[in-house]
């Protein structure tokens, strides 16, 4: 029975790693837009107010700083993910041919199985077709031979029937 299992992966590539980690930096960076945007809404309403807004701008201040070295940490991870592309790509490539000379040793096995199946199979048929040939003329010959009787029959029950005794009534 065929099994297709595709191999796993025992590690991660290294673009893989890269770009996991600049997804993972890319959320973060989502969540410091959204706070940025939350406490400019907050320093705008303070400032309207007329309250103080000192712990406000600090905050601002560290938002938006650590918003700009995510945006860094995202183009070093992405500058490492494209330098690691080709070796990523040349991993990829020979996972699948892995994959093809399974499915080929595979497919070898089954064939190497099968077979002999198939030549017994066509032999068999040829057996069968050989001898339904034969059997038809046997059957041919047969009804020839019946109808041949059944005409000698006929014509022997036609010679002993006597003529002339059949409609008349004495």
């Amino acid at each position: 029975m065929l099994t297709l299992v595709k191999p796993r992966r025992a590690k991660r590539t290294e673009f893989e790693r890269a770009k996991a980690k600049a997804e993972a930096v890319r959320e973060t960076l989502a969540k410091l837009e959204r706070a940025r945007h939350n406490l400019e809404d907050e320093l705008e309403e303070a400032i309207l107010a007329g309250k103080n807004t000192e712990a406000l701008d600090k905050q601002l201040c560290a938002v938006t700083e650590s918003i700009a070295q995510a945006v860094k940490r995202t183009e070093v991870y992405e500058r490492a993910a494209e330098a690691a592309l080709p070796e990523h790509l040349r991993y990829e490539i020979e996972g699948l041919q892995e994959e093809i000379r399974q499915l080929e040793a595979e497919g070898a096995k089954v064939w190497a199985e099968f077979e002999p199946l198939r030549k017994e199979f066509y032999k068999a048929e040829a057996l069968f077709q050989s001898g339904a040939t034969q059997r038809g003329h046997r059957i041919q010959g047969l009804l020839g031979e019946i109808s041949r009787l059944e005409v000698e029959l006929r014509e022997l029950l036609e010679r002993k029937e006597p003529k002339g005794s059949g409609d008349c009534a004495v």
